[in-house]
């Protein structure tokens, strides 16, 4: 039973390596904000078939050609205070360490959620972004016994594809907290970027243009 608690560790920390340095997502400094970054804030919340596991979870921030910006390790509230590069910013990935005795990691994987970080003395509210892993991790368990750490990152693969999300504005709620934490007057001035705002602007459907009513008939002829 040890060699598979190693295994499934080992799992951990290879599917963990390409997160890079790992910050906490909270650790955002107002007053220490360099003119070419810019400030964001709001909420990862994460389940798995309907039980919270926010805590156990890493969030992946990325550029337009997908470069990482920032990876954060999450705590069971979820909230994010942190600064990256200026620009437009994904929430891209989230990693959750998932299971019991066996560990395996399941990630949400999206281009879709994209919004705008500006900068210069504002803070981007992203909003509250909601996610179900919807993973079983029903072939993990084998997988670890037989082949160990090679056979866990297998089976956990495409575990996340499953994955749905939801994006809500809450940025009252949001400011609130980012105030109870840095304190009043705010440094700096709240702005609302939903993720995904934009993407979805984008692809909504033109409506076609009313039709011209029909032409008026002429009066008839006076009769001689």
């Amino acid at each position: 039973m040890r060699l598979v608690q190693i295994a499934a560790f080992s799992a951990l920390l290879t599917s963990l390596g390409p997160l890079g340095c790992v910050s906490s997502a909270t650790n955002l400094k107002p007053t220490k904000i360099p003119s070419s970054d810019g400030a964001l804030f709001g909420r990862i919340e994460v389940q798995n078939d309907g039980e919270p596991v926010t805590g156990s979870c890493y969030l992946g921030l990325t550029d337009s050609k997908e470069h990482q910006k920032a990876n954060l390790s999450l705590d069971k509230s979820g909230w994010v205070f942190t600064s990256v590069k200026r620009g437009p910013t994904y929430l891209s990935d989230v990693l959750c360490t998932l299971g019991g005795l066996i560990k395996y990691n399941a990630t949400f994987h999206s281009r879709k959620l994209l919004f705008s970080v500006d900068g210069r003395g504002t803070i981007a509210y992203f909003g509250h972004a909601k996610i179900d892993m919807n993973s079983a991790g029903s072939d993990v368990a084998g997988a670890t016994i037989l082949l160990g750490a090679v056979g866990n990152a297998i089976a956990s693969a495409n575990e996340g594809a499953g994955a749905t999300v939801e994006v809500q504005d809450e940025l009252q709620e949001a400011t609130l907290e980012y105030l109870r934490r840095y304190g009043q007057p705010a440094s700096l001035t709240p702005t609302l970027a939903l993720a995904g705002g934009p993407a979805r602007i984008a692809t909504r459907p033109t409506p076609p243009p009313p039709t011209p009513p029909p032409p008026t008939p002429p009066p008839p002829t006076p009769a001689e």
